[in-house]
């Protein structure tokens, strides 16, 4: 509807771009420089972002506050940094489960419903290439996408993905992980506010509730092998 377009296309397009840094390719001081001075093989319409203007978050500081996407120099999907594998377009609510569970560098995490990769990735990042992630989904399509995740920001080595329903894994195979990443729902309670759904007039209408919605929701997510 307008009146709801007329409201949220400005307010989404003033919100910030979050990119977190790979820590497997570079780190945020070079990564930094390099959106402030693109180097020439990235062509000549890469516009600089200012060291002023790619903030590292107070809580998660691999991840950049970047300009909005109404900014001439707003980073997007097919940026020479974002398709290298040197940064990774992610929400901050997204980085949230990784940095609060902060692996320590050369240990092993298991990421339960893992596709489509960016918290696995995140996870990669921060235990380094001497680490290990085992990452789960029970979809192979889905973790197809999170294999081709994983080979652009250089962790196929550190990421070890399985076509498995998590609940069915023997855990007598994994008593030297230290860490678990469980985020079934994607951090969707974050981004809420981003999304706006709230302000369409047919949110809330027709919404299943009691046992008609759980019967409903137990069997799209049978449909759907799982949440990445």
């Amino acid at each position: 509807p307008a009146h709801v377009v007329s409201v949220a296309a400005p307010a989404a397009a003033a919100r910030p771009r979050w990119a977190r840094v790979n820590l497997l390719k570079t780190t945020v001081d070079e990564a930094r420089h390099l959106l402030a001075h693109p180097p020439p093989e990235w062509g000549a319409n890469i516009t600089p972002i200012p060291f002023a203007e790619s903030t590292p978050d107070q809580l998660i500081p691999e991840l950049l506050r970047l300009p909005p996407v109404s900014h001439a120099s707003h980073i997007h999907a097919d940026h020479p940094a974002v398709a290298s594998g040197l940064i990774v377009l992610q929400g901050r609510a997204s980085c949230l489960p990784v940095a609060a569970l902060n692996p320590p560098p050369h240990s092993v995490v298991l990421d339960c419903c893992a596709a489509p990769g960016n918290k696995t990735t995140m996870a990669a990042g921060r235990v380094g290439p001497k680490g290990h992630v085992i990452a789960f989904d029970r979809d192979p399509k889905r973790l197809e996408l999170l294999k081709a995740n994983a080979k652009r920001v250089g962790a196929e080595k550190v990421i070890e993905a399985r076509v498995q329903d998590f609940l069915q894994v023997d855990p007598e195979e994994f008593g030297s992980v230290q860490s678990i990443v469980l985020d079934p729902s994607c951090s969707g309670t974050g981004t809420t506010g981003t999304r706006m759904d709230f302000l369409l007039p047919s949110f809330g209408k027709g919404r299943e509730t009691g046992k008609g919605k759980r019967k409903r929701d137990e069997e799209e997510e049978e449909e759907k092998g799982g949440e990445g």
